[in-house]
């Protein structure tokens, strides 16, 4: 989109408002997941397991925790420093990883906790038991945007935005749905 090789892009980050404008296609909000281990059966013995319905923390209290990123540069590596920054929180640990899919896998083997969206979660169905906390104040931080050039001439943009986000909000259900 930047260099005009393309229309539209479609990301969870969102664009400079003074090149590009974006419209939201759906919500898909970040939560953290952490080991449902003893500590936390005790302290929140009857979670259901849904991603979809994060609890509420005091992210203060997992800073004693290990928090596993991506790599710099990816999305959710990206959106885990905004959650951080705007929260304060300031795990003791922080472990990078390569992809999404290890670092679930490494919160399953209670290595630490990471930021993901149900959506993925729902994609590769983790075994293990894992508890998920809102991220209330920042979970838009990971809304579906399609990022387009300010340019009013290109009708296209709003017809595809439109069928966009109706398929979208059809497979990525939101936490309200």
């Amino acid at each position: 989109v930047e260099t005009g090789k393309a229309d539209l892009a479609i990301t969870n980050l969102k664009p400079n408002p003074e090149l590009f404008d974006y419209h939201i296609l759906c919500s898909d909000p970040i939560v953290l997941a952490v080991p449902y281990d003893d500590k936390m059966r005790r302290r929140f013995p009857d979670w259901s397991g849904d991603p979809e319905h994060p609890l509420t923390v005091d992210f203060s209290s997992l800073e004693d925790g290990n928090l596993i990123v991506l790599h710099k540069k990816q999305n959710m590596r990206i959106a885990a420093e905004t959650v951080c920054r705007n929260l304060s929180f300031t795990p003791h640990r922080v472990t990078e990883s390569p992809s999404l899919a290890s670092a679930l896998s490494l919160v399953g083997s209670k290595r630490g906790m990471t930021f993901t969206c149900p959506s993925y979660v729902r994609c590769i169905r983790p075994n293990t038991p894992i508890i998920y906390f809102s991220t209330v104040e920042v979970q838009s931080v990971t809304d579906i945007v399609a990022v387009f050039r300010k340019d009013p001439s290109n009708t296209l943009v709003e017809k595809f935005c439109s069928c966009a986000a109706r398929s979208l909000n059809y497979i990525v259900k939101t936490p309200s749905e």
